[in-house]
């Protein structure tokens, strides 16, 4: 994911995902930049985009752009855009929303995918093996060979009786 000092710009065009370019976030031309990039790099035109979404609210001038390039487009931000000498404490507080989502949405993925392994699981449950790397591998070596030996030894045993 990036940071929040960058203004990850989406411009919707009739496609499955959107396309996008990343500004810096202070940059009072981002949304002019980001659709540069956009037009450049996908080769699609103002009259193909539907919608425009923004990390950081775009810039007075940001604003004027798109209602003249895209004339009745909505726009959305996740961010108000700071004031200029705000932007320090905007960062901080954007890091902490991020980083919150972000927990939430493990947790429930978590959740997700394990009702998942459950309900498909049938009369068994599946159960999840954690390797530990704790043990030295001379060890686990030795371990191993160990079970190897008594496996043999038991079919010959088996073998001869």
């Amino acid at each position: 994911m990036s940071e929040p000092v960058e203004n990850i710009v989406l411009f919707d065009v009739g496609r499955e995902e959107p396309d996008q370019a990343e500004v810096p976030a202070k940059v009072v031309d981002g949304v002019v930049r980001a659709w540069r990039q956009v037009a450049r790099e996908h080769g699609v035109t103002p009259a193909q985009v539907t919608g425009i979404h923004a990390m950081w609210e775009p810039s007075v001038l940001d604003r004027k752009y798109i209602e003249l390039t895209f004339p009745g487009v909505e726009c959305s931000a996740a961010f108000s855009r700071p004031a200029p000498d705000g932007w320090d404490a905007a960062f901080e507080q954007a890091r902490e929303v991020l980083d919150s989502a972000i927990e939430k949405l493990d947790e429930e993925e978590m959740d997700q995918a394990v009702d998942g392994m459950l309900s498909t699981a049938g009369e068994g449950v599946l159960l999840l093996v954690l390797r530990s790397t704790s043990l030295p591998r001379q060890r686990a070596s030795r371990i191993r060979t160990t079970t190897r030996r008594r496996s043999t030894r038991r079919s010959n045993r088996s073998s001869r009786g």
